[in-house]
């Protein structure tokens, strides 16, 4: 015999596994984890709009695949830069350790990893937009050390 408890914790583990495998089936899991790695990414890149296609992760094998990564000219309009973007990537694809990768809030790397295991990277279609005015390129609005001035007329 079961006792309540266990009843209890085996339904809620059969409800909590019916909707993660409906999230994923809609695809919503996937598109959560787009927009997560955009904002992250986006972070780095002092807050430029960061997009992504499509991202194929593959835990098994330690393999990442990443389609049409682009970063945004950041501030375009008031710089009036002619490109949209800085940087477009075709295709990413990375193996590489995901324990020594991925770190929590507030615990930090699994398995207290000092380094990142990345094997290779191969980067496809590449194309890069360097733009400049007034003696400020646009790469340079990504780095937020930098001390640029206001753009005016």
């Amino acid at each position: 015999y079961l006792s309540y408890l266990s009843l209890l914790l085996l339904r809620l583990v059969f409800i909590a596994t019916a909707i993660i495998s409906f999230l994923h089936q809609s695809g919503a899991l996937r598109r959560y984890a787009i927009k997560f790695a955009e904002e992250e990414i986006s972070k780095n890149m002092n807050c430029a709009l960061v997009t992504l296609s499509d991202v194929q992760v593959d835990l098994l094998r330690g393999k990442v695949v990443v389609h049409d990564f682009i970063v945004h000219n950041k501030e375009r309009d008031e710089w009036e830069w002619d490109s949209p973007c800085l940087v477009r990537v075709g295709r990413i694809e990375a193996s590489l350790n995901f324990a020594s990768v991925i770190q929590l809030p507030h615990i930090g790397r699994i398995l207290n990893h000092s380094f990142f295991d990345i094997y290779t990277v191969l980067v496809e279609d590449v194309q890069i937009f360097v733009e400049k005015r007034k003696n400020v390129f646009n790469f340079h609005l990504m780095d937020a050390s930098l001390d640029i001035p206001d753009h005016g007329p």
